[in-house]
């Protein structure tokens, strides 16, 4: 059989060092060295094979955008088409209005969305003694079902990709909402649950608190990160009609908006045929999600159309700051039109062997390797929306907005081949993966009949490859490098 995804990973890691990603006693396969050369070549060519954009056409349209925001902050009229301040406002409060029941505060002069009020919620949380509340169990329920909107809506917000809400403090909600219902709330109600009033005070005070801290720093957060985001976009489909003779009339007609979602779905022939029979495996291959496109906005420009992925951030006023370029989305999906040599020995030095026995120091040392071309193979996928099944939908150009900035123009725009020249360029500490692409694999012997056992254990392992949701980011540093 052919190189593919799962073909092979060994459960002894005496094996792995002795046949690489062949089965024991057989031959053939990429070295590790070889394989991690060959993703980086793979990488490196769709980089420079990226459509380019000329830079001057997309300066032309930085200073357009920037007179926009400009116009959009004053009452002053458009000095070639009469176009005035009050209009373009009149028209992003519209359709901002329509799009959100809650919106907040649209700050024209900057682009951006504040809090209304600035104080947030007025949330308190839930009382520390149970006692104040007439059924306090399901009142104590009601409010985990609500931090758990609170945290689905963050959710949302991410995997539309407005960074107002940083991934770092995502995943940590997350983990922190993962160990409260896992361990604390569960124990805590199972034994709520046996002795009806009579209640462990401690046990029932320690899950208050540790959902009033969640609620203190999640619930008082309104969709700003996702308004965010949204305005910005609104304002960039405004630039079309900036160059129209009858602006005055198009200017409360939609303009290009982004692409329409797209499924996420899988190419099973990157995958060892051997593991499409296996139940579990065929089940996560079946698995298919609608996942929102990469392209924000897309209008045609001086000849050119233009796929455009906005961002709407504060990346100035404390230093630099990362970029998120994608959110949740299964290592497995990312991967499978990797090179597959590469992954398997990704999968075999990244897994759990019975033998406990520990990679050679020559394998130890060629890690730091394997870390910096999966950084960059991520950082390109994040950026690019140039997944499986996505090839035609790809990104050209990168547009940020950063809102707080202490400079008068802070509209940034670059082409997504000099990002990602840069990108290929720069140390690995630039590009920022979740840790959990880097956690063993459980590796777990499975018995049964040989021939079948070891394919169903490696199709534990590619499972696990798709349960694992990364996020990926990159440091904002890298748009002003020249």
């Amino acid at each position: 059989m052919g190189s593919a995804i799962g073909n092979y990973v060994h459960l002894l890691g005496k094996n792995y060092e002795k046949s690489g990603t062949s089965m024991y006693g057989t031959e053939g396969g990429m070295s590790l060295s070889t394989a991690i050369a060959a993703q980086h070549e793979l990488i490196q060519n769709k980089i420079q094979e990226y459509e380019q954009i000329n830079n001057l056409s997309l300066y032309r349209l930085q200073n357009k955008i920037n007179k926009l925001i400009k116009l959009m902050g004053s009452n002053e009229s458009s000095n070639n088409k009469g176009l005035s301040g009050e209009q373009v406002r009149q028209f992003l409060e519209q359709v901002m209005n329509e799009e959100f029941d809650n919106l907040q505060t649209l700050d024209f002069k900057t682009g951006s969305v504040k809090e209304t009020g600035g104080k947030g919620s007025k949330d308190r949380g839930i009382f520390k003694d149970p006692s104040k509340y007439k059924n306090w169990r399901k009142a104590l329920v009601a409010r985990v079902n609500q931090l758990n909107k609170i945290l689905h809506d963050l959710e949302q917000q991410a995997n539309e990709n407005n960074d107002g809400v940083k991934m770092e403090e995502y995943g940590v909600a997350i983990d922190k909402l993962s160990t409260l219902l896992n361990d604390t709330y569960q124990k805590t109600w199972e034994s709520i649950s046996q002795t009806g009033f009579r209640v462990s005070q401690k046990k029932t005070q320690n899950l208050i608190k540790e959902l009033n801290e969640l609620i203190k720093t999640y619930a008082a957060m309104p969709a700003i990160s996702l308004q965010n985001g949204t305005f910005f976009e609104n304002i960039l489909q405004l630039i079309p009609q900036m160059a129209n003779d009858e602006v005055d009339k198009a200017i409360f007609e939609a303009a290009g908006k982004g692409q329409d979602q797209l499924k996420v779905s899988y190419n099973q022939s990157a995958f060892a045929s051997q593991l499409n029979g296996q139940k579990k495996f065929d089940e996560m291959i079946q698995t298919v999600k609608t996942s929102q496109g990469k392209i924000d906005v897309s209008f045609k420009w001086e000849e050119k159309d233009l796929n455009i992925s906005a961002k709407n951030l504060d990346i100035s006023t404390k230093g630099y700051k990362y970029i998120s370029t994608v959110t949740d989305s299964p290592l497995i999906y990312l991967l499978q039109d990797a090179n597959p040599s590469f992954v398997n020995h990704y999968l075999n030095i990244y897994s759990n062997h019975i033998d406990k026995k520990s990679m050679n120091s020559n394998l130890a040392s060629q890690k730091s390797a394997i870390q910096d071309v999966m950084r960059l193979t991520l950082a390109y996928k994040g950026l690019t929306g140039d997944t499986y099944g996505r090839h035609d939908f790809k990104t050209n150009v990168f547009i940020v907005n950063d809102y707080t900035g202490k400079k008068s123009n802070n509209i940034r725009v670059i082409s997504i081949y000099t990002l990602l020249n840069r990108m290929n360029k720069t140390n690995s500490s630039d590009l920022f993966v979740t840790n959990n692409v880097w956690n063993m694999y459980a590796n777990k012997k499975v018995t049964g009949y040989p021939s079948t056992a070891k394919w169903e254990r490696i199709g534990k392992i590619i499972q696990e490859m798709h349960d694992r949701k990364i996020r990926t980011s990159f440091h904002s540093k890298l748009l002003d490098i020249q």
